[in-house]
């Protein structure tokens, strides 16, 4: 039901869709059809490909594509581009803060698409550069490392700070906020 509700999907058209592997397959046919090797797809945030897409590769026994190891994350781009409005990164808060009017649903896949492609084309046009978010930079020595590692390539360090009750997952390293029951990131 909950997902019946944010999505508007229902179980019929699951249902009549093909396995997650086809689907995957076809997709990336698609894409590179579309655009060949030079391919950076933009996110509204990190979780879809860099934890949600993984977890569900990683179900199926199937590699994360290499496509999915580089995005960026149109929040992160926003905050750095529009820091008067920073706190304004949900997709609905950066449509406003642009003056773009909403299409659509929240939470439906193709209504957060057109949503997030009018954000886009709206910040191509001011002369933002969109470029890879997926990676954070490491506070002990500075090195680049991709969003997915744990621990700093260089020097070890861990890429969370936890504060007194956050805790880390014991089985995916995922640094959680103390509030939270189950991982973030592999549930």
């Amino acid at each position: 039901p909950f997902c019946k509700r944010l999505t508007g999907i229902q179980q019929s058209q699951v249902d009549q869709s093909p396995p997650f592997s086809v689907a995957l397959e076809r997709f990336h046919e698609w894409l590179f059809k579309l655009a060949g090797n030079d391919i950076l797809l933009v996110t509204c945030g990190d979780w879809d490909l860099g934890s949600l897409l993984p977890r569900q590769c990683q179900q199926h026994d199937i590699s994360v594509p290499s496509w999915a190891d580089r995005w960026a994350n149109l929040k992160r781009v926003f905050a750095w581009n529009y820091p008067q409005a920073a706190h304004q990164t949900s997709l609905d808060g950066m449509a406003k803060a642009l003056g773009l009017a909403w299409i659509g649903r929240a939470h439906s896949g193709i209504d957060d698409s057109r949503n997030i492609v009018q954000i886009l084309q709206k910040m191509l046009a001011a002369g933002i550069v969109i470029e890879d978010t997926a990676f954070w930079r490491c506070l002990q020595c500075g090195m680049r490392n991709a969003y997915r590692m744990r621990h700093c390539q260089n020097c070890q360090r861990s890429a969370f700070d936890l504060r007194p009750g956050d805790w880390l997952c014991a089985h995916c390293g995922f640094g959680n906020y103390s509030n939270r029951m189950t991982c973030f990131d592999c549930g």
